[in-house]
């Protein structure tokens, strides 16, 4: 089970994108997606350029959310597509690195027979939970949806939806390639021991 985590300072604003991207180096995550839904280059580039530093090297992949102009430009490891944000098709029209990584998110089957049609990395699948981040009008997936979506795929899979320490080991049986954690990461008090809680 690897660890993936989203950055957020808008549920929360006690730590920044910065912040948290040390958090999950200490921890050593596998993932760290850098999610600012309203980024600015004069007040955000600058931070995210002290991010990809930070992890360079380390066991910690840096991802960006949405914008794979910003993820080239920083020289992020990958990016992640939503299904409201750049469609494949049109970012695997752009010259990407070899080993740059693409993921999306899939809240179906219907989404998920979309996304196969393209080499992407991974899929992250949900709300399996629910979500605290973000208003959806998409119901939670619960584990039996889970488990349908999974049935019919074999690319690399992340659970993701609301994900806590009293619900995550629901998952550990699936053939999950891991699993996303945001709030359960962002708001808690000890990020780096919740997160060495998950990892243990």
């Amino acid at each position: 089970m690897k660890l993936y985590v989203i950055s957020d300072t808008h549920l929360q604003k006690r730590y920044s994108h910065l912040d948290l991207a040390i958090f999950a180096k200490q921890a050593q995550v596998e993932f760290f997606q850098y999610r600012e839904k309203h980024f600015h280059y004069t007040s955000h580039f600058e931070e995210l350029k002290k991010i990809r530093e930070v992890l360079y090297g380390s066991k910690t992949q840096l991802i960006i959310n949405d914008d794979v102009d910003l993820a080239l430009n920083v020289h992020a490891d990958g990016v992640h597509v939503g299904q409201e944000d750049l469609s494949l098709e049109l970012l695997f029209q752009k010259k990407l690195p070899s080993h740059f990584i693409v993921g999306a998110t899939v809240h179906n089957l219907h989404e998920l027979k979309q996304v196969e049609k393209f080499p992407i990395n991974y899929i992250g699948i949900g709300p399996v939970f629910g979500t605290k981040s973000k208003k959806m009008t998409i119901p939670p997936l619960g584990l039996e949806g889970l488990k349908v979506i999974l049935s019919q795929t074999s690319i690399p899979a992340f659970a993701i939806g609301n994900i806590q320490l009293d619900n995550y080991q629901e998952l550990i049986s699936l053939k999950l390639e891991g699993i996303v954690l945001l709030s359960a990461f962002v708001l808690s008090e000890h990020p780096v021991l919740t997160l060495q809680q998950f990892k243990s």
